[in-house]
């Protein structure tokens, strides 16, 4: 971070002498007002800061709660539908018992710093309501370790009749957090009308003080101003974005010094935007070269060759995994069925392994094929593929099975040949 040296030289009469002089004449004015404004803003101050802060407080609260039922209401339907898997049901309600004990500590923060009667009474309403919710989710989780409820719809119908009580207290939460937010606002608003009041009493204690120095009243407050002005009107400029403003004026006295410094800072701040605009533009250009290329390897992973009119080849190379496998059927049926594809020869001459996982999924995807009417020719049978599949007790029905790529091809050709004598 740059660190401005301020230098003031001895200047012949300098801002401060000149400000020394004009407010020397005023200074008896200035402490009566300073006096009744210090007490005014105390007591506006410690009302605004406390209502402020109660209010604030217990709308963030409100937010956090709200965000903690949400929290539950999705564990509770991850719970459910896990019922059949004994594991993650443990896993989910344990995050619902997690966000449930969030839930519960929000409240109680609420309730003990509540101070109106309205406020009490919510946080013993949301409590109530929680503890209905709490007990209803023990009880169905019970029913469901016990074997009585067997399916997400029944454990749906079992909590129906508890599930008012949290949306309840989800709506309420979000109104008192939009209302709680709306008397911050209020206060503020209060407290801009009052400091407005002051404002006035300043402006009027100043005009008294003016008629006490026409002369400096006159001939002090342009000179004093325009640079200042200059200055607010460069730094407006810098804020909405102009980052070329600087200050024009030269003075021999600190608002010049102060002048030589902004404009120093603006041309310094220009700079390193602009050197972030372009890292930005770098990392953007970064990020999409990276997106094409995960695209091109998920396009590699899983290619869908046309050969023919209406025939596709899938070449299967390397190991097929869940991801691949997964990623490789909706490719192949989504293609197939926009193309409306005829014929697919799967060629596993490429596959690294084929144990009992790999021969099901190729297995299932056959079967996939099959289901939109399109004929699948497996290629790739050699002796030692033929013996593993034979091994493993797999059968691929209404499957042509072949030993090279070329063989299926011709074997797509002599039966579209048939085809078309038949027709």
């Amino acid at each position: 971070m740059t660190e401005f040296t301020s230098s003031t030289p001895g200047f012949r009469f300098g801002l401060r002498r000149q400000l020394m002089g004009a407010l020397g004449l005023l200074t008896l004015l200035i402490l009566v007002v300073v006096l009744v404004v210090i007490i005014g803003l105390r007591i506006i101050t410690n009302d605004a800061r406390q209502a402020i802060e109660v209010d604030g407080y217990l709308a963030r609260l409100a937010g956090q709660i709200e965000g903690y039922t949400l929290l539950c209401r999705r564990y509770e339907k991850d719970l459910f539908l896990n019922i059949d898997n004994p594991s993650e049901r443990i896993a989910y309600f344990a995050r619902w018992n997690k966000a449930y004990r969030a839930l519960e500590k929000g409240i109680e923060q609420f309730q003990a710093a509540a101070v109106t009667q309205d406020d009490i009474t919510q946080a013993a309403v949301w409590k109530q309501s929680s503890e209905q919710y709490r007990d209803a989710v023990f009880r169905v989780y019970q029913e469901i370790n016990a074997g009585r409820i067997l399916t997400p719809q029944e454990a749906n119908r079992a909590i129906t009749p508890s599930k008012n009580t949290i949306r309840l207290l989800t709506d309420t939460a979000i109104d008192v957090a939009v209302q709680k937010d709306r008397q911050v606002k209020e206060v503020n608003a209060h407290l801009t009308q009052t400091m407005r009041l002051l404002n006035g009493v300043i402006i009027g204690s100043g005009l008294g003080a003016v008629l006490l120095a026409v002369a400096w009243s006159i001939l002090f407050p342009v000179r004093l101003t325009r640079p200042i002005l200059d200055l607010q009107q460069a730094t407006q400029r810098l804020i909405d974005g102009d980052l070329t403003a600087h200050v024009t004026f030269d003075r021999r006295d600190e608002l010049g010094a102060l002048g030589k410094h902004f404009n120093t800072m603006a041309e310094r701040l220009h700079q390193q935007i602009l050197e972030l605009q372009g890292q930005r533009e770098e990392l953007r250009q970064r990020y999409e070269e990276q997106q094409m290329l995960l695209e091109l390897v998920r396009e590699l992973e899983t290619p869908v060759i046309p050969v023919l009119d209406r025939v596709y080849v899938v070449p299967l190379v390397g190991h097929l995994d869940t991801r691949r496998a997964t990623a490789l059927t909706n490719t192949v049926l989504t293609t197939i069925h926009r193309e409306h594809g005829e014929f697919v020869i799967i060629d596993i001459t490429g596959i690294s392994t084929l144990d009992t996982a790999v021969a099901k999924r190729i297995e299932h995807l056959a079967y996939a094929l099959q289901l939109l009417g399109t004929r699948v020719i497996l290629s790739g049978i050699t002796a030692p593929v033929a013996q593993t599949i034979i091994e493993l007790g797999l059968r691929f029905d209404q499957v042509e099975t072949v030993g090279r790529l070329q063989d299926g091809i011709q074997y797509v050709l002599a039966a579209q040949q048939q085809l078309q004598i038949n027709d």
